[in-house]
């Protein structure tokens, strides 16, 4: 990896870090099930490249250019986002919808307390890698990354300046790359903090994330999730 990719994945993960909501999904499970509206609910002339672009830009906010409510919604319902006027915002509607509809099922299902080795405060964030790492090896992203060549006039709408989208897209690229695993590994490397993470933290992290991803209980979880969300779809 280069010295600059490597850069860009760093700085990637300190924004998802350093958020203060962590009870949302992260962007590879965020373009996961926007991949599996698609091939459930999805027009054959529907712009797909446009659709991934906005089911991933309301976390842009991590690069404090937008307000996490101006981009996020609450009580999105599927009928909602089918009736949106164009692909981006369909997406942009549906990762509000995948932000609650998650997060319910996973307070539900019980999850953060088998969580138990983890530091509370940190849990949130440990399963959103959890979640990525699992889902990483299910799609190949090329499509997605591809997608995020792209920009559009509606994320100007949002504050967003073309400086910013062109960070935030290529961010986006470098983190669809690599599993969260491989970026952590790499991470724990280097003397730096991750927002309230200390150093130590992150190499915990690093550690403990194959342990957990090969138990049975969070492979089940997520398939559990997938399954639910698809459920919902049909």
């Amino acid at each position: 990896m280069s010295i600059k990719h490597f850069r860009y994945m760093l700085i990637s993960i300190m924004l998802f870090f350093s958020s203060g909501i962590a009870n949302a999904a992260a962007p590879i499970m965020h373009a996961y099930v926007a991949k599996i509206w698609l091939d459930k609910l999805g027009a054959k002339n529907q712009d797909q490249a446009a659709f991934y672009v906005g089911t991933l830009f309301p976390d842009i906010r991590y690069l404090g250019q937008c307000k996490r409510k101006n981009t996020h919604f609450k009580k999105v319902t599927l009928a909602e986002v089918q009736a949106q006027p164009n692909s981006f915002y369909k997406g942009l509607k549906l990762h509000s919808w995948l932000d609650e509809t998650r997060e319910k099922f996973a307070v539900e299902y019980g999850v953060y307390q088998h969580l138990e080795g983890i530091p509370k405060k940190h849990r949130a964030s440990f399963l959103k890698f959890l979640e990525d790492e699992l889902i990483f090896k299910k799609v190949d992203w090329q499509k997605v990354k591809s997608s995020l060549s792209n920009t559009y006039v509606y994320q100007e709408e949002f504050g967003a300046d073309p400086k910013s989208l062109f960070i935030w897209h290529n961010f986006l690229k470098i983190y669809f790359s690599f599993p969260p695993s491989e970026s952590l590994s790499q991470l724990a490397l280097f003397p730096i903090n991750l927002g309230d993470a200390s150093k130590e933290m992150v190499a915990h992290f690093s550690e403990w994330l194959p342990d957990y991803v090969n138990q049975v209980y969070f492979q089940k979880y997520v398939h559990n999730l997938v399954l639910h969300l698809e459920k919902k779809f049909d």
